[in-house]
């Protein structure tokens, strides 16, 4: 909830200070149409209508100064970080959300009235639904996944990356959790069709859409891909932030793999890599394109926090092993009795991150070392 605060303290600070600028004034000027002349407006645009039209309904409700235009961008930022709570893992997710919360990106285009935010407000909403719709949790979660990505595809053409990340988690996901073929074709079926009624909803807009994907006028980049891909990896870390060095590149890079091996690896990792990677391979990495990759940034935070989780759990277990096999090494016979000094105990007990109140078998694999004991002394503990 504290997190949750601090980024809604963070998007709607000094909200609207600042004028319009040129794009946003395109927002607003088409917010001030009927629904069927934003339609028709944005066929010649080089965006789809759903955020104009959401815009539209917006600002009869919240006016039309600055604060009320950037406000529906500034909330979807907020809804983004409830979406990070939900999907990192239990162990990352005060960081996770708390990065998320930072990110200059997500900071950043929270406070324009343009479409980047809500695309990727429901770019993880679409992810935290696929993820109970492809394990099967009833009809909810597969009618908010297609819904979701419809709206989506509406709000901006390249959300179809989302989708297809979406897709690479679930059928890796499915790969390794079904082990017999039948279920697995099942439910590789049920998920097709899912896929199948994102479409159908988006069929009335899709050849318009493929006008404009012909068509569009940004120049590609042709910059080598070890000139582009530090390049692309600074803007998903850090955003449009200058004065990066590249010890802090390179150590977010390493806490990044190292959530590759997290509880939220698949899911977060087909988010990142997904859009990265398409972004690389058709060279759209220009400054024109580069706020797209915003509808990825929300993973690096996750998986970031899920690399510092993975470090922290493993130094804790390297050192209570070690601290086991101390208090092993540091017994000693007195009057014919093991007895195990009380500071290589509590060591044990208090470095172990598997018990808390004492060295358990199961927990910690050093335990079995040490067989249990009865100490009559004052200053001695019982292990085993």
């Amino acid at each position: 909830m504290l997190v949750l605060l601090l980024g809604c303290a963070l998007r709607f600070h000094r909200l609207g200070v600042q004028s319009l600028w040129y794009d946003e004034g395109n927002s607003v000027h088409m917010s001030g149409r009927s629904a069927a002349e934003i339609v028709a407006a944005v066929r010649n645009d080089i965006h789809p209508p759903g955020y104009f039209l959401a815009l539209a309904g917006w600002v009869r409700l919240a006016g039309r100064s600055e604060f009320a235009l950037r406000s529906l961008s500034a909330l979807s930022g907020v809804l983004l970080l409830a979406c990070v709570q939900r999907i990192a893992g239990r162990r990352a997710l005060p960081l996770a959300a708390l990065l998320a919360a930072l990110h200059p990106a997500l900071v950043y285009y929270s406070q324009e009235a343009r479409m980047y935010m809500p695309a990727a407000a429901l770019g993880a909403g679409l992810l935290l639904a696929g993820v109970h719709a492809w394990r099967a949790r009833g009809w909810r979660p597969s009618a908010a996944y297609c819904l979701l990505a419809a709206a989506g595809l509406y709000t901006h053409y390249l959300f179809a990356v989302l989708i297809a990340a979406a897709n690479v988690a679930a059928v890796v996901t499915m790969l390794a959790a079904q082990r017999d073929w039948p279920n697995m074709r099942s439910a590789l079926v049920r998920w097709t069709g899912l896929q199948g009624v994102v479409l159908l909803l988006y069929l009335p807009w899709l050849p318009t859409a493929f006008q404009h994907l012909n068509s569009w006028p940004a120049a590609r980049s042709q910059a080598a891909l070890l000139e582009a891909l530090p390049a692309v990896w600074r803007w998903l870390a850090f955003g449009p932030t200058a004065g990066i060095n590249s010890g802090a590149q390179w150590a977010w890079a390493l806490l990044a793999a190292a959530g590759l091996a997290g509880s939220s690896a698949v899911l977060a990792g087909a988010w990142m890599l997904v859009p990265a990677g398409l972004t690389l391979l058709l060279g759209l990495f220009t400054p024109a394109f580069a706020k797209f990759l915003a509808l990825a940034a929300p993973a690096v935070a996750i998986l970031v926090a899920d690399g510092v989780a993975q470090l922290f759990w493993r130094w804790c277990a390297t050192g209570g092993a070690l601290a086991l096999a101390c208090a092993g090494a540091c017994r000693r016979t007195v009057g014919g009795r093991f007895v195990e000094h009380a500071g290589c105990a509590a060591s044990a007990v208090l470095r172990c991150p598997f018990s808390a109140r004492g060295l358990s078998r199961a927990g910690c694999g050093a335990a079995g070392a040490l067989p249990a004991r009865r100490c009559n002394s004052a200053g001695c503990a019982k292990s085993g």
